[in-house]
């Protein structure tokens, strides 16, 4: 599986909750299927049994909440 580090401060105040970090890095699968993914099938991966998994879709989610602010400023 193909992963991608990046650090939780990247996000500021809108991080996501739930990802595993080490010292403050985290650690996810990277696919393009996270951003292609509805809102249904994200939430059902944040329940994956696989922690790179599990911190893409939260992160993905993270992304779409940072976007939605973006756009309504």
């Amino acid at each position: 599986m193909k992963t991608k580090t990046y650090h939780i401060s990247n996000f500021g105040n809108m991080a996501p909750s739930g990802v595993d970090c080490v010292d403050g890095y985290v650690t996810i699968h990277d696919s393009t299927r996270y951003s292609d993914a509805t809102v249904q099938q994200l939430h059902t991966w944040t329940t994956s049994r696989l922690p790179a998994v599990r911190d893409a879709a939260l992160t993905e989610l993270a992304n779409r909440e940072v976007q939605n602010w973006r756009n309504s400023n």
